[in-house]
């Protein structure tokens, strides 16, 4: 999901939190997504604002997710069924629970850790 590669950007980082400071002090692309502050301690990238990004960029951020998360761990409470009871229930959360570490796995944003 995402209209733009910023809208994807933003929703990477809001589910995975932002890329680390070498990757993102080493990336091609990364003024065009975050902005450096040399004065801060911790972190020293921050994610410009969807308004900064439009301001520089003319594109429109759009929300276009059907469920918003935090982190991915918010998708296990996603179309949980209620009809479900005992040791199906329970099956049912190791299932996504399994899914979910899964997803974190691939989705590791360093290419050095991720799964292949």
């Amino acid at each position: 999901p995402g209209a733009s590669e910023y809208d994807q950007i933003r929703y990477i980082s809001q589910t995975q939190g932002l890329p680390a400071e070498y990757l993102l002090s080493a990336g091609t692309k990364t003024t065009r997504f975050f902005n450096r502050d040399p004065d801060s301690t911790y972190p020293l990238w921050r994610l410009k604002t969807a308004e900064d990004h439009e301001g520089e960029t003319g594109i429109k951020s759009k929300e276009a997710r059907k469920y918003i998360f935090n982190c991915l761990d918010d998708m296990a409470q996603v179309n949980m069924t209620s009809d479900l009871e005992g040791s199906d229930m329970l099956a049912e959360k190791a299932d996504r629970r399994e899914f979910i570490d899964l997803l974190t796995k691939m989705l590791t944003i360093d290419a050095d850790k991720t799964l292949t």
